[in-house]
Parts: structure tokens; sequence; C-alpha cells
């Protein structure tokens, strides 16, 4: 490689030759350097990264990436990787050498991007609008929202089913958008396969299984919307259509009732596994569509103590920790009328 100024333009131009991969020695060259040092710093980076030498920077490796790997992936795979190429990873290591990237700053980096929020500290939203359209759903959030904007929040009207690619869909997503903390499948339906097992407990237990691996790994928190059933129960998670693989599967349920369609006012029960059961009183605002808090009853269901256990245990915790006797004397003893027993 050589260095020269073109006095003309008082700029520095690099001509260089490198060996193609035919074998085939070319000439090239690069102008509009402003200064020789410039120039220099260039030439070096081009040499590095010709020769392959990890002293090149992140940004030029990245460089030379794109050259061996654009033309052999599909053009939507490729946007997606520069997108994130560009916007997640040379901010970060670009200037940094090669030789230079230690695990830790790998780590830093990771850690940076799932801690990542905006600057009202909200996470972004994936909606899986299955059964809506958009200018259905641009007019709820008119409804919702008004003239302001949800830059953290994002709508499809479609998607590939559990088994048939959604799992890359939402990786894909997840990736573009590392501050991503909810999303929101509407419904269960929709993305999952139809055939004869559709129903069995397995199958509902492996769809559901299958969505929450997928959370879990990203650490992110996954709501599946799902029909009930119209015939009541005493559970009201027995209304939930399909098998108990669906909630066995699940971290924890809802269910969203009212008494009649057109009320304005709701019950949601709530159980989990790693939360207390329990019922929220809910009204709706149908100016804003939105359900509103009114009251929630937090507190546990306690069977009634027995009369006949609580007198026996105030009877041997005020005496001793052991009593002997009959039957009929410990009933005398606790004020029962009972026939006389075999002893105790």
């Amino acid at each position: 490689m050589a260095v020269y100024k073109e006095e003309k333009t008082n700029t520095w131009r690099v001509l260089y030759r490198y060996t193609d991969w035919n074998g085939e020695r070319k000439q090239s060259q690069k102008r509009g350097f402003k200064t020789k040092r410039e120039a220099q710093a260039w030439e070096r980076e081009q040499l590095n990264k010709l020769g392959g030498d990890l002293d090149m920077t992140f940004k030029s490796f990245v460089q030379h990436y794109t050259e061996d790997m654009q033309a052999r992936i599909k053009e939507n795979t490729w946007a997606t990787k520069e997108h994130i190429i560009q916007t997640k990873l040379i901010p970060y290591f670009g200037k940094l050498k090669m030789c230079n990237i230690t695990a830790q700053q790998i780590i830093t980096w990771q850690n940076e991007l799932i801690n990542y929020k905006d600057d009202n500290g909200k996470a972004t939203v994936l909606y899986f609008a299955l059964e809506d359209d958009y200018p259905r759903l641009q007019r709820r959030l008119y409804h919702m929202f008004g003239a302001d904007g949800t830059d953290n929040l994002y709508f499809a009207t479609q998607c590939k089913t559990v088994n048939g690619g959604l799992e890359d869909q939402i990786r894909g997503f997840i990736q573009e958008h590392p501050d991503t903390g909810l999303i929101i499948i509407d419904t269960l339906k929709r993305v999952r396969e139809t055939g004869g097992a559709d129903y069995s407990y397995g199958s509902d237990y492996d769809v559901v299984a299958k969505l929450k691996s997928l959370a879990d790994s990203y650490k992110v928190t996954m709501l599946i919307v799902h029909h009930t059933r119209k015939q009541q129960a005493d559970d009201k998670f027995d209304t939930i259509s399909g098998t108990n693989g669906l909630l066995g599967a699940a971290d924890g349920a809802f269910v969203l009732n009212k008494e009649k369609r057109t009320a304005n006012a709701a019950t949601l029960d709530i159980t989990g596994r790693d939360q207390q059961d329990q019922r929220i009183h809910l009204v709706r605002d149908p100016q804003r569509l939105v359900w509103e808090f009114e009251k929630s009853e937090t507190e546990l269901w306690v069977e009634p103590p027995d009369p006949l256990l609580e007198k026996v245990s105030t009877v041997l915790s005020s005496d001793s920790s052991r009593w002997d006797g009959t039957a009929s004397e410990l009933s005398k003893l606790i004020g029962l009328d009972t026939p006389d027993k075999e002893r105790m």
C-alpha cells in the first residue's frame, strides 16, 4: 500500500493491491482523507482486514463479515442482522480492537441490553392481536390514549404457529428490541396446530410449556389469551376451554367474568404458583375502554374451626400436653353429655 497527497484537492489517497478469492492480484484505492494520518490509519486497518488479523477494530470486522455473509442469506434475514449489528453491537464494540474484546466486556454489554428501559422506565410490548385488524386497533388506541404516542407498543395481526416458526419470530423481535418486557398472544387458538389430539392433556400442556420456556429464556412476561366455556362451574378456572394441561404448564391464570354481556362490572379471579389466590372486582370505563380497579378480596378463605376440636384443644393446652381418661370423662370435662365409652 501507499499513501499519496492529491495537490488539486488537498486531500490524501491510499493505493493498495490485494489478492481476491480467485487468487488474482488486483488494485484499488480510496480517496478523500483530510490528513495523512487518517489515510495511514485506514491503510493499517485495511491491511489487518485483508490479512485476517485480530488487531483490526470490530467495525472493520463487521465490514469483512458483511462482504462474506450478505450474499449468502435471505434479504430479510440480513436486514434483521444488520439492524442488530448497527444499533446494538457497533455503538458498544465498534472502536475496540478484536484482540482486546474481553469476556467481561461481552457480559457487561449483555446485562446492559437486558436491563435497558426507555427514558420513562417502560419496557417494549409486543401484542399479537390475531383476531383484529389494524383499523380496529387504531380506533381502540385512540379511545384509550387519545393522541398520545405509544412508541413502545408493537402490534402484529398475523404470525406463524408454535411449531411452525412462531418462536423464531419472537426471538427475532426480542433481538431487535432487547428491552421487551411483555408479549401478549391473543388468542391461543390462532397459534396452535389443529389435529386429532388438539384438546388432549398432552397437547394442551406442550403448547403452553413451549411458550413458557421461550419467555423464561428471555426473562419476559407472556400473557396468553384463551376462551372460556359457556358451561358454568363452581371453580372459575374449570371454565377455561380445554384440559387442565393449559393451567398445569402455566405459572398462573386469570379468569375475567361478567354476569351479563352488557354489564360494566366484572370479577377477575387469579391463581398461580407463586401468588395468593384472590378475586379482584373491576369496573369498565366505556369511554376509555379500560377496566378500573374497584376492590380486592386478598384474604384467603379459612374454614371455620370445629367447636368440639376447639374445646379439646383448650382443655389439653390449659391442663398439660397429655391427658388420660375415657371418652365419657373427656366429654364430661368439655361439657358434652355422652354415654360412657371405652378408655382412650
